[in-house]
């Protein structure tokens, strides 16, 4: 009964040793910039969102709206295919903040 439940556990020690190390091993790919353009209202804002929302390679927009119709963008975008993204912002008139 010790020897099986010895083999259980050491099998159980290596299968999640196995799965821990195949998590780490996965890489992410994703950079974050921000973007902006002047003179936006809320309606053309909500638009836009609704595109870039289409797009698969964006994992995540953060909108920011000011009282002087300014939108910020902060658009975390998949580094390994970031052209459709990049190409769809400058097309809707948002100017990429250098770092």
């Amino acid at each position: 009964m010790q020897s099986t439940q010895r083999i259980a556990l050491f099998t159980t020690v290596i299968l999640a040793i196995v799965l821990i190390a195949s998590g780490c091993a996965r890489k992410f790919h994703y950079a974050t910039s921000t973007y902006f353009q002047l003179n936006v209202s809320e309606q053309v804002l909500d638009e836009h969102l609704q595109q870039l929302n289409d797009i698969s390679t964006i994992r995540t927009i953060a909108p920011a709206h000011d009282s002087s119709n300014k939108v910020t963008l902060t658009v975390t975008i998949d580094s390994r295919n970031p052209y459709e993204a990049r190409q769809t912002l400058r097309s809707l008139g948002y100017q990429r903040v250098r770092d």
